[in-house]
């Protein structure tokens, strides 16, 4: 009967030192494995995760749950008139970035194809006047108010343009859904939202 020792013996080419190694269950100690052709790692603990991974890192471990996080900036091209008393969509014709290209500029609104929660942000700068009003800026879901931030003004002898802000966090099923912004004024004649200083953003935060 051939030993394992004698077998280990006639090995010609062999690299290394220590014992033979058998099929089943072997323990090696510091091994050089090369390219293996196919394993399964999901029991080996110490795996860099800035090299040799890939695949997409869910949020359990630390990732987004994607392999890229759409995210976007929109700005306006001009000045728009808001009429008093009159919500109308505020024209966010000009991209900065869209990363995904779920921005559509023709219907100013927000379309993510990656299904998750997103931060949405919007400011708008607007002139008031010497007077009491008020600024309504509303984010519309699906073409309905989803969430509406509403500004009380007194400037008195103080007037001039500010930038009015609002944000949320919002899910989006990955096909359908869409966001948009909508500004009402009162100050009782009609008054432009100015193009600078104005601006629609959003990112992808999780599943």
């Amino acid at each position: 009967m051939t030993t394992k020792n004698a077998v280990g013996n006639s090995l010609t080419g062999s690299t290394g030192s220590g014992s033979f190694v058998g099929a089943t269950s072997p323990t090696l100690v510091t091994p050089v494995l090369g390219t293996p052709s196919s394993g399964t790692l999901s029991s080996c603990t110490g795996l860099s995760l800035t090299t040799g991974v890939s695949g997409i890192l869910p949020l359990a471990n630390g990732g987004n749950g994607v392999s890229s996080a759409p995210n976007f900036r929109a700005t306006m091209s001009g000045d728009q008139s808001l009429t008093t008393a009159t919500a109308a969509k505020v024209a966010f014709d000009t991209k900065t970035f869209d990363v995904g290209t779920y921005y559509d500029t023709t219907n100013k609104r927000y379309t993510p194809l990656v299904a998750g929660k997103y931060l949405i942000m919007c400011q708008i700068s607007f002139e008031t006047v010497a007077t009491v009003e008020s600024l309504i800026l509303t984010i519309y879901k699906n073409g309905s108010t989803y969430s509406i931030a509403r500004y009380g003004m007194v400037f008195g002898y103080n007037p001039g343009i500010f930038g009015f802000y609002t944000t949320e966090l919002m899910a989006f099923n990955g096909s359908t859904d869409y966001v948009e912004i909508y500004a009402e004024q009162q100050g009782g004649v009609t008054k432009p939202v100015y193009s600078a200083f104005s601006f629609f953003s959003g990112v992808f935060v999780c599943p």
